[in-house]
């Protein structure tokens, strides 16, 4: 390795390599994020159906002046007018998918008059009502097919994303095979280089003995330019298994096999 160390090797076989990558892929992790934002997205448009809790309250202080009549030398009124008045609703209220809404609450207020020289019977007055509504357009906004158009629009998007979702894990598990097969193919074309390489070797060493004897300066010369080209080969045949390895790691993402590591991956399926 860059250490001038043995590699440290592990062994994998192709269903590990797959199982890492689907669990631990970045870009997977990443395609997840759109099918769950897609499934907010409809529940946030059914939501506008879901039952509203409404509670309203109102205080009115009443003080104000009144004309006094004169008749003869009496007067009639009081100059002012004051009251309380105090009003509390409270009930549900829900849209319909018809467009429409349903309204159910109870109403409750009390009055008290407070002018001078006015005397009612009851004083406070308390008023209770029982309140039902229905509304419903019938021309623009009637009918489901307007009123949950988003919510089949938004359904559609999250049949589209977990699609999409789909299709990204078939190709990281195509990619992640490619990466795997690839890596066995490099060590298996290493071996064959690094056989080819030692019997380079062997014929050099037995054409240069041969030097002396029948073999040609040129016959030499072509044995040491094979074991040359043959070393160069096995060179890039090591960085291609590198390569191949480190491509894997990338794809698998897994915790123990980190791609700035010298951890090297020899793949145990055939």
């Amino acid at each position: 390795d860059l250490t001038g160390k043995e590699f440290e090797s592990i062994q994998v076989n192709l269903h590990e390599a797959i199982s890492n990558a689907v669990s631990n892929n970045l870009s997977i992790q990443l395609a997840g994020f759109g099918p769950a934002q897609s499934s907010t997205q409809i529940t946030l448009a059914e939501s506008q159906f879901d039952s509203l809790f409404f509670t309203n309250f109102d205080f009115t202080k009443t003080d104000q002046p009144t004309p006094v009549s004169s008749f003869s030398g009496f007067s009639t009124g009081t100059g002012s007018s004051v009251s309380d008045s105090t009003v509390l609703s409270t009930g549900l209220r829900k849209r319909l998918i018809t467009g429409g809404e349903l309204e159910f609450g109870t109403r409750i207020a009390r009055s008290e008059n407070k002018t001078p020289g006015q005397f009612f019977t009851p004083n406070p007055s308390y008023t209770s009502t029982v309140e039902i509504g229905v509304s419903q357009p019938i021309l623009r906004g009637a009918g489901s097919r307007v009123n949950l158009s988003q919510v089949r629009l938004n359904r559609n998007a999250h049949r589209s994303e977990i699609e999409k979702y789909r299709s990204e894990l078939l190709n990281l598990v195509l990619n992640t095979e490619q990466a795997y097969w690839t890596l066995v193919l490099s060590r298996r074309a290493l071996e064959i280089q690094e056989r080819l390489l030692a019997r380079g070797k062997e014929t050099e060493r037995k054409v240069i003995g041969r030097e002396t004897h029948d073999a040609t300066p040129a016959e030499v010369a072509d044995a040491i330019s094979r074991v040359q080209s043959r070393q160069t080969q096995v060179t890039r045949g090591r960085n291609d298994v590198l390569i191949s390895s480190d491509r894997l790691k990338q794809l698998m993402n897994a915790p123990g096999y980190p791609v700035g590591g010298e951890l090297m991956i020899i793949p145990v399926d055939k």
